[in-house]
């Protein structure tokens, strides 16, 4: 609760912003904006420069529909480009200097030695993106279409790294490396049914997907989290995905099968830690519907997300005392 207190007084911001915005004819659009920000988790109580980071943002919009003739299906079409800068510099307080942290509270009032070592060097995160994109509308737009493809490149993350317990601190805050993001967003809205008095219905799906890519490094690899069990471990190298999980696996053979030991009957574990997928999904879909009918309203949503993986210390443990399915063979007859 103390450090809860203290990062609400002194984490703070100081921001300026302006935007532009002009059309021709009616046609074409054009916004322009730039925002600067001054943040007190980059400054140090020597220096302030780190502080401020400025990112600026393009976008232009062509009516496709008011110039070129269309099929009478489509009653209005839009295409979009925009080109922007972001910046961060996270909210949480102490990054860039020593400082002690709350002993909790079994030792009320009580200070103890931080386990993250700071960085007085921290800078902000950057991140570039571009997108195109369009905007159709079918049948006097009861059936919209939004489409967009983007890439970005976000550099200077702000990271903890674990580090050897022997440096006298866990962990070190770190700005590290550049990742490109690609991916695609589809949204479809369809008014279903429309009436005036009687039911309407409106149905909206989904989809996004998105490729992650580490395209540099200040070392071939830096460990971003460890597990309870397994090995489990959050790892970041070049070439690979944020996210990536790696892990103890089983022993296999040539052919890809478990390898058990001859005398117990169970399976090796190997001592090296292996890829063992990435824990943040490549695809994200869901639909919803929206009933009305006079004063009355129904919606439901339903989503999904698909290709992560996860280390689970609750499956783990259910393993180890029989509870899961994957335990059965072999239990009784034996595994030859």
């Amino acid at each position: 609760a103390t450090e809860d207190c203290l990062q609400e007084i002194v984490d703070g911001i100081n921001s300026f912003y302006g935007m532009v915005s002009t059309s021709y004819k009616d046609i074409l659009y054009l916004d322009l904006t730039g925002r600067q920000d001054w943040n007190s988790t980059l400054a140090t109580p020597e220096r302030t420069e780190n502080a401020g980071f400025f990112y600026p943002s393009a976008n232009l919009s062509f009516v496709a529909s008011d110039v070129i003739e269309l099929p009478k299906q489509i009653s209005f079409a839009k295409l979009r480009f925009s080109a922007s800068k972001v910046g961060s510099g996270t909210t949480r307080p102490y990054r860039t200097a020593y400082n002690y942290v709350s002993g909790g509270s079994l030792y009320s009032g009580g200070l103890q030695n931080p386990s993250t070592l700071a960085n007085p060097d921290l800078r902000s995160l950057s991140t570039t993106t571009f997108e195109l994109g369009t905007d159709i509308r079918f049948f006097k737009s009861r059936l919209n279409l939004d489409v967009a493809v983007y890439t970005g490149n976000t550099k200077d993350q702000i990271l903890e790294r674990i580090i050897d317990q022997s440096a006298g601190f866990g962990k070190m805050i770190i700005n590290a490396g550049t990742v490109r993001n690609r991916g695609l967003e589809i949204a479809i809205n369809a008014k279903t049914i429309k009436s005036k008095n009687g039911l309407n219905w409106n149905t909206m799906f989904t989809f996004a997907a998105n490729d992650n890519e580490i395209i540099s490094l200040p070392d071939s690899s830096i460990v971003l989290q460890t597990g309870k069990v397994g090995g489990g471990q959050i790892v970041a190298k070049v070439g690979g995905s944020m996210g990536d999980l790696y892990g103890l696996s089983y022993v296999r053979s040539p052919d890809g099968q478990i390898v058990f030991d001859s005398e117990t009957g169970n399976a090796l574990i190997g001592t090296d830690v292996v890829y063992l997928g990435n824990t943040i999904p490549k695809g994200k879909i869901s639909i919803g519907n929206e009933f009305r009918y006079k004063q009355f309203r129904l919606n439901f949503l339903f989503d999904a997300q698909y290709g992560a993986v996860a280390h689970s210390l609750l499956n783990a443990r259910l393993s180890d005392f029989g509870k899961n399915k994957a335990t059965l063979p072999g239990r009784y007859n034996g595994i030859i």
